[in-house]
């Protein structure tokens, strides 16, 4: 009876212990996928060959990196863009890229949608889950996805 009292006194513990260790963070492994960018990729995602970019990411430019899980049905892409945008301008290209994204998708939610600074240097960032439900042969909205999307213009030079 004792042992049974102390089980119970240990059970919210042991079961608050497994609910964290459930809902924990996926590992993440460094990737660099170009010049002075590495980014985090979730174990299990596998970089997608040009031919498979090709075809789901058609586009004069092609994204720096794709990965995708074993199914196929999620994508964490990288691309960079050469822009004259400066810092002044990135409340703009936030609500710009927002109503881009929502564009896009059939329903997005934002997680995230602001401005920071990472090593010194500021980005846009907009986090979002997506989703689609064309049911147009030719529609132009993009798969569905849960995303994290940072952007930074880059300034051209002469």
């Amino acid at each position: 009876m004792k042992t049974t009292f102390r089980f119970f006194h240990f059970a919210p513990l042991l079961l608050a212990v497994l609910l964290l260790a459930a809902f924990a963070a996926p590992k993440l492994k460094k990737t660099a996928v170009g010049k002075n960018i590495t980014v985090g990729v979730p174990e299990g995602f596998q970089a997608m060959p040009d031919d498979g970019i090709a075809v789901k990411y058609p586009a004069p430019r092609k994204p720096l990196a794709v990965f995708s899980n074993a199914s196929g049905r999620v994508d964490f892409s990288v691309a960079q863009k050469p822009s004259t945008f400066s810092n002044q301008d990135y409340a703009l290209l936030l609500k710009i890229y927002k109503a881009s994204i929502q564009n896009m998708y059939s329903k997005v939610d934002f997680l995230a949608e602001d401005i920071r600074t990472i090593n010194k240097r500021d980005f846009v960032v907009l986090e979002f889950v997506s989703s689609v439900a064309d049911t147009r042969r030719t529609g132009n909205l993009a798969p569905s996805a849960a995303t994290r999307w940072y952007s930074t213009p880059l300034k051209a030079t002469s």
